[in-house]
């Protein structure tokens, strides 16, 4: 039976031979850090796993990150059959390129190579420069997401000095909740207590600190999971 691929978010695989199996297993099984931590203490290690899976296997089909995609061997692609649902980016016309120093441009051009990834680089260093940069190279519309009314200001008026005022527009301009998502950070207690304060804000009779504690916490073990994962799959650029 061919093999089926497709591409969103995910990977779906329908019918995934032997080979692409061996393939999963070799490369998206990693070792637990916290099973490994807690053998080396000589800890109880209950029912923690001891290694973690990066792929899901649903009877017949195989479910794999979406920045697999391009670690994939060509014994395998070449014999597979590939359904997208994205549709055809819609290309824009920025303009000139944003100037960048040395290790801006090196770095730009490492994410233009990948072609998708995460770009991590420490504050100061001209993130906005460089993500600016990296939507004129790529020329199609992009959506830029901000935590904050303040940061979307920012962003948007660092663009302005790159590209017409026409291209970009904003979607909620900073009118949202603010306590959706508020205490799912590692910002442990600050988030919870700061959730409770705005909640208190609006209505006095609110008492949300232990219901912010819950994802609060959660945001500490998610972060470090999540952080570890995307790592391991995309690389550091």
């Amino acid at each position: 039976m061919d093999v089926i691929i497709e591409v969103s978010n995910t990977l779906t695989v329908s019918n995934p031979s032997p080979e692409m199996i061996a393939w999963c297993n070799k490369h998206l099984v990693i070792p637990n850090p916290e099973y490994a931590k807690r053998v080396r203490m000589h800890k109880w290690v209950g029912n923690i796993p001891s290694k973690l899976y990066l792929y899901e296997q649903r009877g017949n089909t195989l479910v794999l990150p979406f920045g697999t995609l391009r670690n994939l061997p060509e014994s395998i692609t070449q014999d597979s059959y590939f359904l997208s649902t994205f549709g055809t980016p819609v290309e824009v016309d920025y303009g000139e390129d944003v100037p960048l120093y040395p290790y801006q441009e090196e770095a730009v051009e490492s994410v233009l190579r990948a072609k998708y990834g995460i770009l991590q680089s420490p504050a100061g260093s001209g993130k906005t420069q460089m993500g600016i940069a990296l939507v004129k190279r790529f020329g199609v519309r992009a959506l830029w997401l901000t935590h904050t009314l303040d940061l979307l200001n920012q962003s948007k008026a660092r663009a302005e000095q790159y590209m017409s005022k026409s291209l970009l527009g904003t979607i909620t301009g900073g009118k949202v909740n603010p306590l959706i998502g508020s205490a799912g950070v590692s910002a442990v207690p600050m988030a919870a207590r700061v959730s409770q304060k705005v909640g208190a804000e609006a209505d006095p009779t609110n008492f949300l600190l232990m219901h912010a504690m819950g994802p609060n916490v959660a945001g500490v073990i998610g972060t470090a999971v999540a952080a570890g994962t995307f790592m391991a799959i995309f690389g550091v650029f």
